[in-house]
């Protein structure tokens, strides 16, 4: 059974547009440039971008994998995207309690063998 899928106003073929090629191009450019300054990946905000430039994209995609509606299937990848994201600020906040607990053991030490000096002089 095919099934067709209503995109509303995307209905259109916009493949062509000039502004759409200029948007991408732009954020894709913001996007390495953001990676470079900051380091790190952006790839929710890229399939954000993706999703938003082409809903076809999401609506080939959920019709591919069996969804019932484009916007289930938005909604399922956004709220695994954000998991993700809360699973990796997770790791970097345990990462740098580690860190901190490193730190504090280290000034400890360097603050025993400063008043160890002041005692010998």
């Amino acid at each position: 059974m095919v099934r067709s899928i209503d995109y509303g106003i995307y209905s259109r073929s916009t493949q062509s547009c000039p502004d759409r090629r200029l948007a991408a191009c732009t954020c894709i450019y913001y996007l390495q440039f953001h990676q470079a300054q900051h380091g790190r990946s952006l790839c929710s905000p890229a399939l954000i971008l993706l999703i938003g430039l082409w809903p076809e994209l999401a609506g080939a995609v959920a019709d591919w994998i069996g969804f019932q509606s484009v916007s289930n299937f938005v909604f399922l990848a956004m709220t695994a995207v954000l998991f993700l994201l809360s699973y990796y600020s997770f790791l970097k906040i345990s990462r740098m309690n580690e860190d901190i607990r490193k730190l504090n053991y280290k000034v400890a030490s360097l603050q025993k063998e400063l008043a160890d000096a002041k005692k010998e002089s």
